[in-house]
C-alpha cells in the first residue's frame, strides 16, 4: 500500500510540475512585447519547414510601444 500511496504521489506532482511549466510559459509570452523594449527581438515565420531556415522579418511597434509581428509570422528573444 505504501509503495501504490508513493506512486500516485509521484504522479500528482509530475502533473502539478508540467501544469505549473505550461502556464509559466504562457505568461512569459504575454509579457514578450514589453521585454522587447529593452531586450533583441524578432519576427520568425509561424510554419516550420523542413529543408528550409524560417524567415525572419524586423519587429514592428504600435503607438503604445509594443512590439509585434506582422500576420503569419510569431515574436521571440533575437538569440533563443
Amino acid at each position: 500500500m505504501t509503495r501504490r500511496r508513493t506512486v500516485i504521489g509521484a504522479a500528482l506532482v509530475a502533473v502539478a510540475v508540467v501544469a505549473a511549466g505550461c502556464a509559466g510559459k504562457k505568461d512569459e509570452r504575454s509579457k514578450l512585447p514589453f521585454a522587447c523594449e529593452t531586450k533583441k527581438c524578432i519576427c520568425i515565420e509561424e510554419a516550420e519547414f523542413v529543408l528550409r531556415k524560417r524567415e525572419q522579418v524586423p519587429v514592428e511597434w504600435k503607438l503604445t510601444g509594443d512590439a509585434y509581428c506582422p500576420k503569419g509570422y510569431k515574436l521571440r528573444l533575437a538569440g533563443g
